[in-house]
């Protein structure tokens, strides 16, 4: 676990002073998150799901697909109350920033790392519902239904 650890922020580290010295322009950067988010990560998920699902795996599976789902029921609700009293703009984004958390770039090369394949699957199936509820309604608009 340090191991990872140490790994991910030697990389962090390094991305810092790519960025920071100019070896990495903006355009750059954001092909390398989009490289991530629609290439590696979506790969790494197909490969998890390739495993043996026994029986224990599957039901866990379930279960962390429920707990997922009732807790983006629960930021939904939260959303509703919280920032009513805020301008459309800003409510939207703290919408967003309670709904959303950064399991899916982060998260998830850690649960890999730590507890394997499994860990992945796991990991993919919780972010599942998250998915869901921010696609509901399209960009803008997409935490306004929730």
């Amino acid at each position: 676990m340090v191991g990872l650890q140490i790994e991910i922020f030697i990389l962090m580290a390094i991305g810092w002073w790519l960025g920071k010295t100019g070896r990495l322009s903006r355009q750059t950067r954001a092909q390398l998150t989009d490289l991530v988010i629609m290439v590696i990560l979506p790969c790494a998920i197909f490969r998890s799901f390739q495993m043996d699902l026994s029986d224990g795996v599957m039901m866990s599976a379930l279960l962390i697909l429920l707990i997922s789902f009732v807790i983006q029921i629960l930021y939904a609700l939260c959303n509703m109350v919280l920032y009513r009293w805020m301008d459309e703009d800003r409510r939207n984004c703290c919408k967003y920033g309670t709904m959303v958390s950064n399991a899916g770039f982060l998260g998830m090369p850690i649960a890999e790392g730590v507890f394997g394949s499994t860990g992945l699957l796991y990991a993919s199936v919780f972010l599942i519902p998250q998915r869901i509820f921010i696609k509901n309604k399209g960009n803008n608009d997409s935490l306004e239904a929730v």
